[in-house]
């Protein structure tokens, strides 16, 4: 009895506890899911949803105004196999892709290595320099393809003040997509200069100390020290401008329309132009999803080829 008794005793608190846990964690519980439920909503409705009912449509024909018809994968086979525009866009954007992804890397980081110094007044260049990032992308490209104006744009009378002959700059199908490059990296750079700022801020300081003591140069301390320690943000600068140029379309949309001729109808505009001016909705998810393949196939190889190359540490 006596046993039995101080068990019992000993019991209740446990019983108290347990009841006290488990109201506990029903509250705070209800009270997490409560938080979480407004952000998990808009994951459902607004990204999942539509990824999910795009799947759906890329295997029917639709055209926005009557039922939708399953088709399949007749849309990815007509795509890779009887749509010469498919085949153009992708050239298209690859060249652009291939143009821009050194030039913003190589332009951000030398930008990045300028704003690094420790000189009067420094903040200033680096907000003059990030306004670009925070423009609007219509205005921006409205404003450069004034500047690119044959008869009275900025560049062709500077040309002209040189005695040097004026050029089509978004009219001529070899200069037109190196044209769009430029005005992209001159927005763009701003937004990972910051970057690679934020990355050189991070090296430390003695590194540099004991490497001018052993007598290297501003040269060697580059290669050796900042751009190894640099890797990690070299390689997150790549990742995401090859995934950003692989997605262009507002330069093209409203500087060129896809001319002249085809020469820069870039993927996204051709998805665009199936979607909303073919009315080949269908077609369109077909094409959206190819991209995705893409853009996950070029992120993979990136990180199998460079990923294994970053060095988080000079020891």
């Amino acid at each position: 009895m006596g046993e039995g008794m101080v068990e019992r005793v000993l019991g209740r608190p446990s019983k108290v506890k347990r009841r006290m846990g488990k109201r506990f964690w029903q509250t705070t519980g209800f009270i997490a899911f409560l938080f979480l439920l407004p952000d998990v909503s808009g994951f459902l409705v607004f990204k999942l949803w539509p990824v999910m009912a795009s799947l759906l449509l890329s295997m029917t024909q639709w055209d926005l105004l009557t039922r939708a018809k399953f088709v399949g994968l007749q849309n990815y086979v007509k795509l890779l196999t009887d749509d010469p525009l498919f085949w153009i866009s992708l050239k298209n954007t690859t060249y652009y892709a291939a143009l821009e992804i050194p030039a913003i890397i190589v332009v951000s980081l030398v930008l990045a290595l300028a704003m690094n110094q420790r000189i009067r007044g420094i903040n200033l260049f680096r907000i003059l320099y990030f306004i670009p990032v925070v423009s609007n992308m219509a205005a921006v490209a409205l404003v450069w393809a004034w500047m690119y104006n044959y008869d009275f744009g900025v560049f062709n009378f500077i040309l002209s003040k040189l005695h040097l002959p004026r050029v089509h700059w978004l009219g001529s199908e070899i200069v037109v997509i190196p044209s769009i490059v430029l005005m992209t990296v001159w927005k763009g750079m701003g937004y990972y200069m910051v970057i690679f700022l934020a990355g050189l801020q991070g090296i430390p300081q003695h590194l540099y100390e004991a490497a001018e003591i052993d007598g290297a140069n501003s040269w060697q301390k580059f290669w050796k020290i900042t751009l190894p320690l640099l890797s990690p943000t070299l390689f997150f600068v790549g990742v995401m401008s090859a995934i950003g140029a692989f997605q262009v379309f507002g330069q093209v949309y409203m500087m060129t329309s896809g001319g002249p001729g085809n020469s820069s109808r870039v993927y996204n505009y051709y998805l665009y132009e199936n979607a909303f001016l073919f009315f080949k909705m269908g077609y369109a998810c077909a094409m959206a999803y190819i991209l995705f393949g893409i853009v996950f196939t070029v992120t993979l190889l990136q990180t199998r080829v460079f990923g294994r190359r970053v060095e988080y540490s000079l020891v």
